[in-house]
This record gives structure tokens, sequence and C-alpha cells, in this order.
């Protein structure tokens, strides 16, 4: 089980005092909870929320255990461990108890904790297998632990500064994946090979994370594809990589036609045996095959309100599956 919340020692006078926390009383002082536990406040009521976790709370307990001022419990007569262990053995679906003060004030609640989803995938062939894309000469992966372990190997130092520093990125403020259904995109390598990509060279020194495809958000990298797919024919090609870059290195733009042109040539050149991974390209033309059942029931859904009787109802069912065919 996971630890829907992060903590920090409760040793310092002042901090104390800050937190009102009283004379033999001990915990944890609460510096971020997960959004996507149990345990979040709700937007509506995140001040008010007795039944949840909040930021400067104080951890005094957890199933009757007291919380160190050190984040440790005690195991047993001279012996203390981490406090994390008191939810870390737990089953999902355990409830859990939490008494805490707030402003002072001492509450108890009750969660059922489960897991929570991890901050990047973390183990090949099981919640991930590589997967790459190629849009001219600029080579997109997402972002997960074996990537990161991989681009790590033969380095003395361990991680290298830029795929650190790409990392440090996602992990935040607090280490809690936001966003369950985003993948992390990022830019690992630019191909040499012709005019299409040239000047961006220096990009191939560090990855960088996607955040937008001629304008339009990236949640993944089958949506960064079909996105191009969209845009194929398109004049120019605007990869945008977010306030957390420098002004030099927030966006890349290519020539459209330039990328159409370049692209065998370029997987030929590096020996890369398509543009897209087996996984991309699957996981794409499910997207598209939702997308157009969504259209198809919209369709449906507006012609059967609106045909003023059975034969024009049919015409436009008609029109409407002849459109989502050509598209």
């Amino acid at each position: 089980m996971d630890v829907p919340f992060r903590a920090r020692r409760l040793e310092n006078t002042g901090l104390r005092r800050y937190l009102k926390v009283p004379d033999g009383t001990s915990g944890a002082a609460v510096v971020a909870v997960s959004p996507l536990s149990a345990l979040a406040p709700s937007k509506a009521d995140a001040a008010n929320n007795a039944s949840t976790l909040l930021v400067n709370d104080v951890v005094t307990a957890i199933d009757g255990k007291p919380v160190g001022d050190d984040l440790t419990v005690a195991l047993r007569p001279g012996e203390r461990v981490q406090v994390d262990c008191l939810i870390t053995h737990k089953v999902p679906g355990t409830a859990t108890e939490l008494q805490i003060l707030r402003g002072g004030v001492p509450l108890t609640f009750r969660a059922s904790l489960a897991p929570l989803p991890p901050l990047l995938p973390r183990w090949h062939g099981f919640d991930c297998t590589p997967e790459w894309l190629v849009i001219g000469g600029m080579v997109f992966a997402p972002l997960t632990a074996p990537l990161i372990e991989d681009a790590s190997q033969g380095s003395s130092g361990g991680v290298s500064t830029a795929v650190y520093d790409t990392y440090m990125k996602v992990y935040g403020r607090h280490g809690f994946r936001t966003e369950p259904d985003r993948e992390v995109v990022v830019l690992i390598n630019v191909l040499s090979g012709g005019d299409v990509n040239h000047g961006y060279e220096s990009y191939a020194r560090s990855w960088k994370m996607l955040a937008t495809f001629n304008g339009e958000m990236v949640l993944s990298l089958a949506g960064l594809y079909a996105a191009w797919q969209r845009a194929a024919s398109a004049d120019f090609i605007d990869f945008g990589f977010g306030g957390a870059e420098t002004a030099w290195h927030r966006n890349i733009v290519l020539d459209g036609a330039l990328v159409r042109e370049s692209e065998e040539k370029l997987l030929a050149l590096h020996g890369i045996p398509a543009h897209a991974s087996p996984g991309v390209l699957a996981t794409t033309q499910r997207i598209t095959l939702e997308a157009a059942d969504g259209d198809k029931a919209h369709v449906q859904t507006s012609a059967e309100q609106s045909a003023p009787d059975l034969r024009a109802h049919e015409r436009r069912l008609e029109e409407a599956f002849v459109w989502l065919k050509d598209r």
C-alpha cells in the first residue's frame, strides 16, 4: 500500500508553536497529500473538510500508534521503525484510522486506502514496454523508470544531469502523480541527416518534456501520433515544451513538407524500422476507433431527436455513416 501523504519532522520548537502542537504531543507535519487518494480534500470544501488530510495537519497517531517527532513509531520495546510501515504493510481497502491536530484541534477519521498510480511506469513487461515515435527526426518516448535506468547504464556518475533534471520536473513539489491518465512524453534525441531539423541539434543534449503539438495538449505518445496524422498536410509542425524550459528551448518549429519528405530517408539512415513502435500504432488505432464510435453515437442521437419522420431519420443516418467512413 502506498502512503498517501508526505510529512516532515516536528522537532523544531518554532514549527511546533506555529502548528499549535501542545507540549508532550508528538507527530508528523503534513507537507503534501496525494490528490488521487481517499484522503485528498475536495476542491469545494478544502478548508473545512474534517474527513480529509490537509497540509499543515499534524498526524499524531495511526491506528492508535503514536507517531514520533522523528517520523518513527515503536515496533517493540527499544526498537523504532519508520512511520510509513504502518500503512505500507496493509492490504488495499483496509481501513486506516488517523488522529491529527488541525490548528491545535484534535480530529479523528477513518479512510479505506488504495494503491496510488505510480509517478512513472516502473517495470518493463509489466506496466510498460519500449515505445517510440519519430517526427522530422525528433525522437519521442514515454518517460519510464526502465528508460531512465537504461540511460544511466555505463555512466560512472549514475544518472546524467539531463535525465535527472527531467525526472525532477516530473517529481514536482511532492512526487505524487496528479493526472492518472496522462503519459509523460519526452524528446530524447534528434536524428541528424538533413535540413528538416537543422539548427536543433542542441536539443539532443538533454531530455525535454513535450507539452503541446501545434497548440494541442499532448496526453500520451499515441495521442501525439494521432495529432500528427491529423496534421498530415500542415505547413508547419510546432512542438511546445512549456514554461519549464528556458525561453530559447520552449518550442521547435519544423517545415511540414520537409518533415514528410525526409521521413523515410531518416529512418533508413539510422536503421529505425518504423516511424512509430507497434504499441503506439495499436493504441492510436484504438483511440481513433473509440473517437469514431463516439461521433457515430452522437450523430445517431442528434438525428433521432430532430427527424420529423422515419424516412428523414434514416436518410440523415445514411449521410452520417458515409461522412464517418470517409474521415
